[in-house]
């Protein structure tokens, strides 16, 4: 019950705040995590044995991310245009 629970509260707030500029991959969180200097030893992770990274997945629930609007230059979804993550 608490994996369906997490996904639907996490839309229950991502639907009324579409303004927000949202992380929405595991690549994009991380990434803008390490841009922001987070050591990804802080953040949250699975140990996966089937993934090619050493078996690190990080946030396994799957819920998006929002940063604030001046850190979100880009998403990863636009990284391909800039360097800059968020």
């Amino acid at each position: 019950m608490e994996t369906l629970l997490e996904p639907l509260l996490a839309l229950d707030y991502v639907l009324p705040h579409p303004g927000l500029p949202w992380l929405l991959t595991e690549r994009g969180i991380v990434a803008c995590f390490k841009q922001l200097g987070i050591d990804t030893k802080l953040l949250p992770k699975r140990i996966d044995a089937r993934r090619t990274n050493g078996g690190i997945r990080y946030f396994h629930i799957k819920i998006p991310a929002a940063v604030e609007q001046d850190r979100a230059d880009t998403t990863e979804d636009k990284k391909r245009a800039s360097e800059k993550v968020c």
